[in-house]
């Protein structure tokens, strides 16, 4: 559970949910940083406008990436925790079902457990 929020931000699966936001943030950081040198070997290569034109482009692109964080909704991280917390309890209902998938047949519950998952 996060320290300064409520229930709602309770992580219920934190392997799944480690996995998760992990890749997403090495996806992020690394399409952020070949932009970045793509821009700067635009600028190194365009060089004929002298410093400023090299310095334009690093500089637009950091107005531009700010600019964007800011128009980002104040309320994505509840948004996310939402999405992680259904992600987690869908996760675990699957598992269930894979784990007991026999007992569940024999008992004649898949009607049930169908049910169970379709509601989520």
């Amino acid at each position: 559970r996060l320290q300064t929020h409520g229930k709602e931000f309770e992580v219920l699966d934190p392997d799944a949910r480690i996995c998760t936001d992990v890749k997403a943030m090495v996806e992020v950081a690394a399409a952020y940083l070949f932009s970045l040198a793509q821009a700067a070997v635009f600028a190194v290569i365009n060089m004929h406008g002298g410093w400023r034109m090299v310095l334009a482009a690093p500089f637009s692109y950091f107005v531009a990436t700010v600019g964007i964080i800011a128009v980002i909704p104040k309320d994505m991280a509840f948004v996310m925790g939402r999405q992680a917390e259904e992600d987690a309890k869908y996760t675990q209902m699957l598992t269930r079902v894979q784990l007991h998938a026999e007992r569940i047949f024999m008992l004649q519950g898949v009607k049930f457990e169908f049910d169970l998952l379709r509601s989520h």
